[in-house]
């Protein structure tokens, strides 16, 4: 458009050129200037605002419960009010760019015509081409007059990407071999001079942590809340990576495993099971999709929650609500048992699954686990001394070592560690009937 403006003159061209530039680089250098700041608050408070939402929602009661709903509301008012003022700010810088372009693009046209008019009167300049030099000017702006929008939300852009590849480009916690995985041997879990810490800086939380599980055996780990029990549960299935020691699962490395190939060997039944906002029947099939509607319900069956299943309206086709909250914790733990039931894996690890239960709900759940553990080499995480006898081994946690083991028989005639967390159990639930 220069050189077709600098065909009549060379002052056309050199008028369209600074009037241009400033609109295609000036402008949106402003906006991005003004807007920077603005959408980096922006999406901050946004996701700030958002997170609070979500917690009050789902924490509605446990804010109610402590009386702080209004505080809750008021923080989230603050935050929504700070939002407003940054988006009405966003929408001022939004006008005055918008404003700027067009007055650049107009005061292009408008001086096209103060200097072209008396060159018509003088003769050397063709009336006709008066239109020509007003529309190309305008016309020619359409390709930068969006660029100041573009450039004013550059800010928001460029930090909705940092809080993105913060997460993209965050270091796993663990990595996959690049050879496929082995196939397992066996269904032994040795672990050898096992020592674990979170950091480089802190200080271990497990510590020469070695045992072994023979094959569809049972070994129980109990211990004092943080002594290192569900880091041991985590590590075997590989949340994080060990520094020190060997665990080896069907006579192989466990890092020698993809994480996937890993998975499909061990059931998990965890402390907090997470439903999802769906039926019973998609939450039980998670294990296995491909099940029958015949291998669900033996698999309910076997977790003792069929008959309940059967006394609700819609059956397998209840809605368990947002995190199952419609089901009580006891039948929620049950769903994960059926769960397990239907994977069939031949690793079992429980983490505290009785956790938070009454004593009736815990024993149905405890005698589910029974069944559960049959054929199966198990770990149990527990700090509920219940129903001891059917493990093969028990080991006593400490600090992040291994300070007592043995049968719960043997356990309880030393009269260690273990026996005073097992007298302090039974004396609670003497004092509690």
């Amino acid at each position: 458009m220069w050189i077709f403006f600098g065909y009549f003159g060379t002052v056309f061209g050199l008028i369209f050129i600074v009037f241009y530039v400033i609109s295609g680089v000036g402008v949106p250098w402003l906006a991005h200037l003004l807007g920077q700041r603005v959408g980096r608050e922006m999406v901050g408070t946004q996701a700030e605002l958002e997170s609070h939402l979500v917690d009050s929602v789902q924490g509605i009661a446990d804010l109610v419960a402590f009386g702080q709903e209004e505080r809750q509301a008021r923080y989230i008012q603050t935050l929504n009010k700070k939002l407003q003022k940054l988006q009405m700010t966003s929408a001022y810088i939004s006008g005055m760019q918008g404003g700027l372009s067009n007055l650049l693009m107009n005061m292009t046209a408008w001086t096209m015509l103060l200097v072209a008019i008396p060159r018509v009167y003088q003769g050397t300049l063709n009336g006709i081409f008066l239109a020509v030099l007003v529309l190309g000017a305008l016309a020619s702006f359409e390709g930068v007059i969006t660029l100041p929008a573009a450039f004013q939300q550059l800010g928001s852009s460029l930090e909705a990407a940092r809080r993105l590849f913060e997460v993209v480009d965050a270091k796993p916690a663990v990595s996959n071999p690049v050879a496929p995985s082995p196939t397992p041997i066996n269904q032994v879990i040795k672990i050898e001079h096992l020592s674990f810490r979170y950091a480089p800086d802190e200080p271990d939380v497990l510590q020469d942590i070695t045992f072994t599980v023979p094959q569809s055996k049972c070994v129980m780990v109990v211990g004092p809340s943080g002594s290192g029990k569900s880091t041991l549960a985590h590590l075997l299935l590989r949340f994080w990576d060990y520094q020190e020691g060997k665990i080896s699962v069907g006579g192989f490395p466990l890092q020698d495993y993809q994480q996937d190939d890993l998975y499909k060997q061990v059931s998990v039944v965890e402390q907090d099971t997470h439903l999802f906002n769906t039926s019973i029947r998609e939450n039980i099939l998670i294990a296995r999709k491909g099940a029958s509607e015949e291998e669900l319900i033996e698999a309910a069956l076997q977790a003792q929650l069929h008959d309940f299943v059967m006394s609700l309206p819609d059956g397998y086709d209840t809605q368990v609500g947002e995190q199952g909250l419609r089901l009580s914790g006891g039948e929620r733990q049950r769903v994960a048992i059926a769960r397990a039931f239907l994977k069939d894996a031949p690793i079992l690890v429980l983490d505290e699954p009785t956790v938070n239960l009454d004593a009736i709900t815990e024993r149905a759940v405890l005698d589910a686990l029974k069944s559960l553990r049959q054929q199966r080499t198990t770990i149990m995480v527990t700090h509920r001394l219940v129903e001891m006898e059917m493990a093969d081994e028990i080991l006593v946690l400490q600090h992040g070592k291994i300070v007592e083991r043995g049968s719960h028989a043997m356990l309880i005639q030393n009269e260690g560690l273990y026996w005073r967390m097992w007298r302090q159990q039974r004396s609670k639930t003497n004092v509690s009937a």
